[in-house]
């Protein structure tokens, strides 16, 4: 084994004072070779004396000048799947003991491969620094490309242009750099999944990275034939205590063949197959305890115990059977009460997690108790990301609260990178989840973590307190599935958005953005569906056009169950099932057919298909919005067989037709008489 002697080192270090680091990055190169071997592939591009597919710099030298002289060992992980192979590789620094590992997996029937890049230091001294972590650090080989296309989705910003799909052209010599804001790993100009696709094959390679906090990503043209990704951590600079272990983004390459819009596809059968949460791959109608609160009071703070159990059985009265009830903002202790006058805001008292005793001198286990006895579930919104001063975390354990870089003594971020506070948090949380009887959480943060992450990292240690508090973070969502295996977890992303790759795997997204006009939530399905398969939204009307413009996997509708006379129980009762009859194509493979361009007007028509390719069904929703003149749009399907005969039935009318698939890929008329209108076709393929 060479080893890295001290002159070697100063070389070393001599030539990155002339030559920045980034120029001397490692040329690992990937092909889709054997994308559908993972054990061969993944024996190709980790293997002893050869640059792995990911780099950084210790000691401000670039890995790609010794990595490959680093011991390396390789261990294989029983999986229990023959389909799906996992490794542990390690490189070790012969001269400071660093360890490199790498914990692979491949998966066969998908064309993927992940790793997640992980640094120990295993000596009683403190390690050199390490910088610039790329976890994904590899070019891409797509002969006969003849250039590339990167289709990718905008980050969320509470606005109608949320999860837009963007596109642009990746040349030689060009490139893009792609970061979150704020700590939330989808805020900002986009989100962590990108498609790069070979111009002349329509085949290419999609990039999903997994990190609920600061990435990065550049996408780099090489030639017509090439490309380079780099993914990892935007914010690294950091020694390593004595036997202390940190771990990076999961970065997961999914290969693809067979035509351009297989791409986004592939990804999403992957996600749906391998990265969804724990009980979180079915969908779920959520109903609301809606009590219609007078305006200045904030989503449930008025509510009751009577008045909860009343609400419950108004549904089942009005035969309405959501999959769960939802109970929001204002249940816990001092939101509301006497001198309550509903200026101040919910989370103003975060962190003082007890029901109200003057509202639910129970506590909310009767009211859960009575939802499951109708066959429900009940779900409960907590923000336990938040403390507040003056509450009872804030009272008990100060130790535990983080405050941001700007100061401040009124807002705390509960620190997770604390193990003690961690495991903590994850008890006092867990043991809510039991006492209340709670089938489903629902999981919000509405506050940047970013800024007290940077206010807080030691000195020549930037980028550890992001480092430590998303690992905490999984630690623990992954708790509360362990302690509680059919518990389901879901995101309410009010104020910032995680939806990654590794939050994906352990919670849905139930609510995707704070603006819910029907436009909006018409293009936030259509371009979040690109890629996250997923994903929910709220309505608060059981009218059809505003109803299926917010049709999701995951739906939440808030109806005035005791007081709103203007929406009558049939109306409502046919909002629920038809979702319930169709929501399950949402997780099929879908084709935006309104293309990639501007979705955003009032005067266009949008369509979306999923399709099955099971049993080649489908559906197709579109909308023709109010200022839409035309009332005819063309519509061409994608999927279905060109040879094969389906039926295809219109739901509003009944009315079906029998046509071939020929047809259907050629083109079909929809036709909406009226402006701010629907259409919902279903279809099925003969025997």
């Amino acid at each position: 084994m060479i080893r890295i002697t001290t002159i070697r080192r100063f070389v070393l270090i001599c030539l990155a004072t002339v030559m920045p680091v980034l120029a001397v990055w490692g040329q690992t190169t990937v092909t889709r070779t054997s994308a559908d071997n993972p054990d061969k592939w993944i024996s190709t591009h980790f293997q002893a004396n050869k640059l792995p597919p990911f780099s950084f710099a210790y000691n401000e030298i670039s890995s790609s000048k010794y990595i490959d002289t680093w011991t390396f060992s390789k261990r294989k992980v029983a999986t229990g799947n023959p389909r799906i192979v996992n490794y542990i590789i390690t490189y070790t620094d012969p001269e400071s003991k660093l360890q490199a590992i790498c914990n692979v997996k491949g998966y066969a029937d998908y064309g993927a491969v992940e790793w997640v890049l992980s640094f120990k230091n295993p000596t009683r001294k403190d390690s050199f620094k390490i910088t610039g972590i790329r976890s994904a650090d590899y070019k891409v080989s797509e002969p006969g490309a003849n250039g590339f296309k990167v289709r990718y989705l905008e980050g969320c910003n509470n606005d109608v242009t949320d999860y837009a799909v963007r596109q642009f052209d990746l040349t030689s010599n060009t490139s893009r750099h792609f970061v979150p804001i704020g700590g939330f790993s989808a805020d900002g100009s986009s989100l962590p999944f990108y498609e790069v696709i070979s111009k002349s094959t329509g085949s290419g390679v999609a990039v999903a990275i997994g990190w609920s906090g600061t990435w990065n990503c550049d996408l780099i043209g090489v030639s017509s034939g090439e490309f380079r990704v780099h993914a990892g951590l935007e914010n690294a600079n950091f020694i390593l205590k004595p036997g202390e272990e940190v771990r990076t983004p999961l970065v997961a390459t999914v290969f693809w063949g067979g035509g351009e819009m297989e791409g986004h596809n592939a990804l999403r059968r992957f996600i749906t197959a391998c990265h969804s949460g724990r009980n979180g791959a079915a969908p779920l109608l959520c109903g609301g305890f809606d009590l219609g609160d007078p305006g200045q009071f904030d989503d449930y703070a008025l509510l009751t115990d009577d008045i909860a159990k009343g609400i419950v059985r108004r549904y089942s009265q009005l035969k309405l059977s959501p999959d769960a009830l939802f109970l929001g903002p204002g249940w816990a202790e001092g939101v509301s009460g006497p001198a309550y006058d509903g200026s101040a805001r919910w989370n103003e008292d975060a962190g003082s997690w007890n029901a109200d005793t003057e509202r639910f001198a129970g506590g909310l286990a009767p009211v859960a108790s009575l939802v499951q006895s109708y066959g429900g579930k009940f779900m409960l919104w907590i923000e336990p990301e938040i403390v507040m001063a003056g509450s009872l975390i804030h009272r008990e354990h100060p130790e535990f609260l983080l405050k941001s870089k700007e100061g401040g003594d009124q807002c705390f971020l509960f620190n997770l990178a604390d193990p003690k506070a961690c495991d903590y948090l994850c008890k006092y949380v867990g043991d809510i989840v039991e006492k209340e009887k709670v089938d489903c959480l629902c999981l919000d943060c509405c506050i940047a973590p970013e800024y007290f992450w940077r206010g807080n990292d030691p000195y020549g240690r930037v980028g550890i307190s992001e480092i430590k508090y998303v690992t905490g973070l999984y630690r623990f969502w992954d708790y509360l599935s362990n302690r509680f295996p059919n518990l389901r977890l879901t995101t309410r992303l009010e104020g910032g958005s995680r939806i990654d790759l590794e939050a994906l795997s352990r919670t849905s997204v139930l609510n995707r953005s704070a603006c819910r006009e029907p436009l909006a939530q018409q293009c936030h399905h259509y371009g979040l569906s690109l890629f996250v398969p997923m994903h929910g939204t709220q309505t608060f009307v059981a009218e059809p056009y505003e109803a299926r413009s917010a049709y999701s996997p995951l739906v939440t509708t808030h109806y005035e169950m005791l007081t709103n006379k203007s929406v009558g129980s049939t109306a409502m009762r046919a909002i629920q099932d038809e979702l319930k009859g169709i929501r399950h194509y949402f997780l099929k493979d879908y084709y935006p057919l309104s293309g990639f361009g501007n979705v955003t007007d009032k005067d266009i028509w949008l369509a979306m298909q999923y399709h099955d390719p099971c049993d080649g069904s489908g559906i197709v929703l579109a909308f023709r919005r109010e200022q839409a003149a035309d009332d005819r749009y063309i519509v061409k399907l994608q999927g279905v067989l060109p040879d094969a005969t389906y039926v295809v039935t219109d739901v509003d009318s009944g009315e079906s037709k029998t046509v071939r698939g020929s047809e259907l890929l050629g083109g079909i008329t929809l036709w909406l008489e009226n402006p701010r209108s629907s259409v919902l076709l279903k279809y099925k393929m003969k025997a």
